[in-house]
């Protein structure tokens, strides 16, 4: 007779229940020793050349194909440099205590040929000579050295495409020439002062065509930094024909000259500018996420704090600065979203940014205010977009500012050559249709702009900084009407400020 022992049933279930933990328990120590793995071995993206797409955009945002403009740009800015170097052989490296206490460079400073430099300054009248002295032997060294002659090609070369260095990351691409744009642009708003002061129209007019081929080249690259350089170009020349005009120095003929200089050199689009910005968005997602062959792939928060340090100058600077400095830090990819939806959002962004910078500032003045607030309210889940997205804002601005400026300057210098011709003012602005063909409207409100006749002996109005009083005249900015959309008026309050 055999005996037969039954296990208790509460503790076959209970060795079932072990079972499962432990093998749930290897599962999830195994996933999480997978993602370890992942967040310690995890690499970017690199399948798209987006230095080619920039290189490609490059190019076709050029409005000619006549070359030969860096060539021009690279011998003056040589011949500049070997006459500044001349200087400091024949006067020294340093300059005097007296001159050292102005804000004139040495060893000379071509700025100080422009009225006021010295305003406000303690300086004594025989620093002052002696700089301004400097300053002019400083032209003429610079135009016995054929400086201005080797700028003169740039006026016809329409093909100027900004030559690509630091690859392959679009991060990396260096644009030493901006600065330099603006160097040659400063020594030719003197040369138009020196030119005007000495009644030489050619020297005028070639100054001035030869800043506005600087902010043709410039405002035609598909990059904002470039665009907003060229603008500040253009912004410099127009200002410089103006205080020549409220100095009474431009004849008929300079500034006829001037005026067809307009039509010759146009700015670029800035809305173009957005197809550039766009790309450098995308290069960094894809530095910043992994490709799973798909247009998808995760986010590594480790290689974006990498990418913000190297561009900002210290960790921390992406905003995400919980991220240990270690790829370890890789983990948190969970709270971020994935590559596909930081691409579309960023082609989203683009996409509307790029349509309002083409429209008029008060159709736009909405659409920024939108984009704005939408971009500051992203948070850290979307630190790509809401870091590198530009204030859409302030680059409208400065678009609105340089097209109204440029309306503007060919509008006083019709006024001058009327009032040279006839020894009057022009009654309405509809008088110099004869000079102009079409009296330009004011872009920022797409009506004409006020303009009146001072009555005699009647004190100029404060009209504030966006307008223009003298000559007996008033020429108004006028502010356009934008209504009371909150979001509207903060974009207004930005451009005023």
């Amino acid at each position: 007779m055999s005996t037969e022992h039954t296990q208790p049933a509460g503790r076959s279930n209970w060795r079932r229940g072990c079972l499962v933990v432990l093998l749930l328990g290897a599962l999830v120590l195994g996933y999480i020793g997978w993602e370890i793995r992942w967040a310690l071995t995890a690499k970017p993206g690199s399948a798209i050349d987006y230095w080619q797409q920039m290189a490609d955009a490059i190019d076709a945002a050029q409005p000619g194909t006549v070359e030969g403009y860096w060539e021009a740009f690279g011998d003056a800015s040589a011949t500049l440099d070997k006459v500044t170097a001349d200087f400091i052989e024949q006067y020294g490296e340093f300059p005097p205590v007296a001159w050292d206490e102005t804000m004139a460079q040495w060893p000379f400073d071509l700025e100080v040929l422009r009225p006021g430099f010295f305003e406000g300054s303690e300086v004594d009248e025989a620093t002052r000579d002696q700089i301004v002295a400097r300053a002019l032997e400083a032209m003429a060294a610079l135009d016995e050295a054929g400086y201005f002659r080797a700028l003169g090609p740039i006026k016809a070369a329409t093909y100027a495409p900004i030559p690509l260095n630091g690859g392959p990351r679009l991060s990396g691409i260096l644009l030493p020439h901006l600065a330099e744009s603006r160097r040659l642009a400063r020594t030719q708003a003197s040369r138009m002062w020196t030119g005007a002061r000495a009644g030489d129209v050619d020297a005028v007019v070639d100054a001035f065509e030869l800043n506005e081929s600087l902010a043709r080249a410039d405002s035609h690259q598909p990059i904002l930094i470039c665009a907003l350089v060229g603008n500040a170009v253009a912004a410099l020349n127009c200002g410089t024909v103006v205080d020549l005009l409220e100095a009474g120095l431009l004849d008929e003929a300079m500034c006829r000259g001037i005026l067809d200089v307009f039509d010759r050199q146009p700015l670029g689009d800035t809305a173009a500018s957005m197809k550039g910005e766009r790309l450098f968005v995308l290069d960094v997602i894809q530095a910043t996420h992994t490709d799973n062959g798909n247009g998808g792939g995760r986010f590594l928060p480790h290689a974006f704090e990498e990418e913000f340090a190297m561009l900002a100058g210290g960790w921390g600077a992406s905003g995400i600065d919980w991220v240990p400095d270690h790829e370890i830090g890789n983990l948190a990819t969970f709270v971020f979203p994935s590559r596909q939806e930081t691409t579309e959002l960023a082609n989203e962004l683009y996409a509307d940014m790029e349509r309002a910078l083409s429209l008029g500032e008060v159709e736009r003045a909405g659409i920024e205010g939108e984009l704005e607030e939408r971009i500051t309210s992203m948070g850290w889940r979307h630190p790509i977009p809401a870091l590198m997205v530009p204030a859409i804002g302030r680059a409208g601005a400065g678009v609105d500012r340089i097209l109204e400026q440029r309306a503007a300057t060919q509008i006083m210098l019709a006024i001058e050559i009327h009032k040279r011709r006839t020894g009057s003012l022009p009654a309405s602005l509809d008088e110099l249709a004869s000079i102009l063909g079409e009296v330009p409207v004011n872009p920022r409100t797409g009506k004409a702009f006020p303009y009146r006749v001072l009555a005699e002996g009647e004190a100029a109005p404060d009209v504030g900084k966006w307008h223009r009083v003298f000559g007996g005249y008033v020429l108004d900015g006028e502010t356009p009407a934008f209504g009371d959309d909150p979001a509207v008026q903060n974009v207004v309050d930005d451009y005023e400020e």
